[in-house]
């Protein structure tokens, strides 16, 4: 008599207890996805009446308005990231190829800037930079003059 996988590999009772666990954890992680989705199917009243019931009917229409709806935003964001992307690879690319293969005076400290501002965090420029940015006319600023 063959045995089935689960039993040949299941040899601690403490597995299972690890196995119920790790099902309890999924469980609890999927729950938002599935309400998102049921809630989604919806009306408004449907959804101020009952949150927790089945939706009355399946409606991909509104799958369709949203998507139609955010379409040029989103085509607007991969064109920037395509482009920010490919930019950044061109001078990485570059830049490391002057690194490696190329000897000039200062290479080294000029890598270790690089190095020292990779190392700084995103977001400690993030103040400064709007205030920088706030003070561009026509940019952040309220007037011509800034």
């Amino acid at each position: 008599m063959r045995t089935s996988h689960w039993k040949s590999t299941i040899r601690d009772p403490r597995q299972l207890v690890v196995i119920a666990i790790l099902m309890a954890l999924l469980v609890i992680a999927l729950v938002p996805f599935i309400v998102t989705i049921l809630v989604s199917q919806k009306t408004n009243a449907e959804i101020y009446s009952n949150l927790w019931s089945l939706p009355t009917q399946l409606r991909l229409d509104y799958y369709t308005d949203a998507y139609n709806a955010l379409f040029p935003y989103m085509w607007n964001s991969l064109i920037v990231c395509v482009i920010t992307v490919g930019g950044v690879i061109t001078l990485a690319s570059l830049s490391g190829y002057v690194f490696a293969r190329l000897h000039f005076a200062g290479k080294n400290l000029l890598f270790m800037l690089l190095l020292a501002l990779m190392m700084v965090p995103g977001i400690l420029t993030l103040v400064p930079a709007f205030k920088w940015i706030q003070g561009i006319p026509l940019a952040g600023g309220n007037d011509i003059i800034g």
